[in-house]
């Protein structure tokens, strides 16, 4: 009874599915809210996808949509569903509010036939009724994915990997007969299409549970399905800078990563108000922890060993970076995202080349942490903006997942230190970049230069330059530019 008050409270409450119970109550035929929506009612979660299905279910979206002044959307029309998209608070996302007609002759029928009790309850808009044929109440108490069963998982192979997703999100555990079904049904997940796939692992990668669910899913056998590209790793030796072999080094710095992200307190202390910011998009952490996964993607297709038997994974940065590309194209992940998980890929190994400490793993007394040039340090940048935290902290997650025979425990403080100061001068120089440049291109139009690709040269050299501290004044900016003008051959007329 109180599961039932507080979802009749809920619908009262919201002015949109007050409407619909408006309508329920002059309607000849039921209306159900049905799935996620009930249950996320009585786990007390905001709901922004209201999910409704009855017999009459899109002539209920038409007249919705009709009262809400929105346009219904199909869906699908093999098992006919209708979206419409309603306006909520200014500048909040679209609620949807999904209708589908009943896959069954009955709604007990239908709940029947979906993916996990927990979802296969039904509260009758008409008069106040919960409907719980499959005690998806009491797994919601106990915190439990339970399969209806595994004709249900068969139907769609799909739900193999939502469960996955679900037990990230909400907190629960799979029930064990339910992960046996998985395992039987899970290579069928190869049919689903790469935009399916996608969408459930974009809503799994939000901490705090991922790589607990990803270890899950890679018991089961599911994150080979997904990931095929993962499985060229395992076993395979790395150099001595590494403890684990390619592919549990990945699923390591995915750990890391999650790390980072739920408690950023240590790393890059610098600059750690924007670090605190930059985390605090939502679309970070998902993309974060996907190149985490893909960083060293193209290590096993380029593997090789010297006659001295040292092992070398020589370009597999821009071999993964193509991987990468095609793997996130396949799951239709945004092309933003696309892009820059990609110039990760490709540019992971840099940081750690700028911010080598020496053999040793210390700092050479005669230099200090600053020892890398500006010029570099905004080269590196610009491959991977506005991402360069985001970067970094790849960095960090990988360097925290290498523990072989050959990394110090100083090394790894040192190499953190050096990262840390490079973000923290770059900053600093992007907050300067208010101040206007030392020469534009009109300059070198007065100065009688022709126009040409060597602009873009000077103006770029000369931007190093001042950020090095080399120059300051607009004469050494120009003389600067005559001298690499000169080495092109072009003089002022």
């Amino acid at each position: 009874m109180p599961d039932l008050r507080r979802i009749m409270s809920q619908c009262s409450f919201d002015p949109f599915c007050r409407v619909l119970v408006e309508m329920a109550h002059n309607a000849a035929e039921p209306l159900y809210l049905v799935g996620g929506a009930v249950r996320d009612i009585v786990m007390g979660r905001q709901i922004r996808d209201w999910d409704f299905a009855g017999t009459a279910a899109t002539q209920f979206a038409e007249q919705f949509a009709a009262r809400m002044n929105s346009r219904p959307v199909m869906l699908h029309e093999d098992q006919p569903t209708v979206r419409v998209p309603v306006r909520g608070d200014p500048g909040e996302p679209y609620l949807l509010f999904d209708f589908c007609r009943l896959r069954a002759e009955t709604i007990q029928q239908d709940l029947a036939a979906r993916d996990f009790s927990i979802n296969a309850i039904a509260y009758n808009l008409r008069r106040p009724e919960l409907m719980d044929p499959c005690g998806g109440m009491e797994d919601i108490r106990s915190g439990t994915i339970r399969a209806l069963g595994p004709q249900n998982l068969q139907a769609d192979p799909l739900r193999c990997l939502r469960a996955y997703r679900l037990a990230a999100e909400l907190g629960f555990a799979i029930h064990e007969q339910t992960r046996q079904w998985i395992r039987l049904y899970a290579a069928e997940l190869g049919g689903i299409p790469g935009q399916r796939i996608g969408d459930e692992l974009h809503k799994l990668l939000y901490p705090p549970r991922v790589a607990e669910t990803l270890a899950l899913m890679d018991e089961d056998g599911v994150l080979a399905v997904i990931l095929p590209e993962l499985e060229e790793g395992r076993d395979m030796p790395q150099p001595a800078f590494h403890h684990l072999d390619v592919r549990s080094h990945i699923l390591a710095s995915v750990s890391e990563m999650e790390r980072l992200i739920l408690d950023p307190v240590g790393a890059l202390p610098a600059s750690f108000d924007e670090l605190e910011q930059y985390l605090t998009r939502s679309d970070v952490p998902p993309m974060l922890l996907m190149a985490a996964l893909l960083h060293d993607i193209g290590k096993p297709r380029c593997f090789t060993r010297d006659p001295d038997r040292r092992i070398r994974f020589k370009g597999h940065g821009d071999v993964g970076a193509e991987m990468a590309r095609d793997i996130l194209s396949r799951f239709a992940w945004p092309a933003e995202i696309r892009r820059t998980v990609a110039a990760f890929t490709r540019h992971h190994l840099r940081p750690f080349m700028l911010a080598d400490p020496g053999q040793d793993g210390v700092i050479e007394d005669e230099r200090s942490e600053s020892f890398v040039t500006m010029s570099a340090i905004r080269r590196l940048f610009r491959e991977v903006a506005p991402h360069e935290i985001g970067f970094l902290l790849l960095a960090i997650a990988d360097s925290r997942a290498s523990r072989g025979p050959a990394v110090t425990d100083r090394y790894q403080v040192e190499v953190e230190l050096i990262l840390d100061d490079m973000l923290r001068r770059y900053l600093q120089y992007m907050r300067e970049q208010a101040r206007p440049p030392l020469l534009t291109g009109q300059d070198l139009l007065d100065a009688g230069y022709q126009p040409g690709p060597v602009f873009s040269e000077i103006l770029r050299a000369v931007e190093d330059a001042r950020a090095d501290g080399q120059i300051s004044t607009r004469q050494q900016a120009l003389d600067l530019a005559r001298d690499i003008a000169r080495r092109h051959g072009i003089t002022p007329r």
